[in-house]
């Protein structure tokens, strides 16, 4: 059986204003306690939709007769 495939769009933020927003609420939220994890700055993006989540496509690296 092949594996589910999830796409997403996806955008980066190029603003530098925009990413300190997002540092100076990551460091907010950190304050909390709450058991979070972050990524880097450089790494920081917005996923506006889930578009895709099917096993009717081999996962990368498989191939299938039924593909072929």
């Amino acid at each position: 059986m092949p594996e589910a495939i999830r796409s997403f769009i996806a955008f980066d933020i190029e603003s530098v204003q925009g990413l300190e927003k997002i540092t100076e609420m990551q460091k907010k939220l950190a304050g909390t306690g709450a058991d979070l994890k972050f990524v880097e700055p450089k790494n920081i993006h917005i996923i506006s939709r889930a578009t895709l989540t099917t096993t009717d496509l081999p996962a990368p690296g498989h191939t299938s007769q039924a593909h072929n």
